[in-house]
């Protein structure tokens, strides 16, 4: 346990650190409140300290679910992103694949062209 002048001393630090972080997010503007209050009652000497240190820690373990919680909604987008990225890749090669299938400029698809178009070639004059 620290004593009341380093347990300042400590939230000081603490608070000028939060108070560098972009100001915004609600839980940081919560906390540095909460510091500031701290500051207050430390400078004080009131003894209900104690009681602000236990909102001060239930409001840092509410942040750590917050962001854990944010942490997994990222990874999960990320890996939505990833699966639709693979399946715009997949597509792109099958279209491509269907378009070099059809090219008659490509001998290796000459066999195949010729043998769906002399049917209908031959049905079409009566042989």
């Amino acid at each position: 346990s620290l004593t009341p002048a380093r347990t300042l001393s400590a939230v000081r630090v603490a608070l000028m650190k939060f108070e560098q972080v972009q100001s915004g997010h609600r839980y940081v503007d919560d906390f540095v409140q909460v510091c500031r209050e701290l500051l207050e009652r430390l400078e004080g000497g009131q003894n209900d300290v104690e009681a602000l240190l236990v909102a001060t820690r239930q409001m840092a373990e509410r942040e750590a679910m917050h962001t854990e919680a944010l942490r997994v909604r990222i990874a999960e987008l990320d890996r939505l992103h990833k699966a639709a990225e693979e399946e715009k890749r997949l597509q792109e090669e099958r279209r491509q694949a269907t378009e070099r299938a059809k090219d008659w400029r490509l001998l290796e698809n000459w066999p195949k062209l010729l043998a769906r178009s002399i049917p209908s070639l031959v049905g079409s004059k009566g042989f």
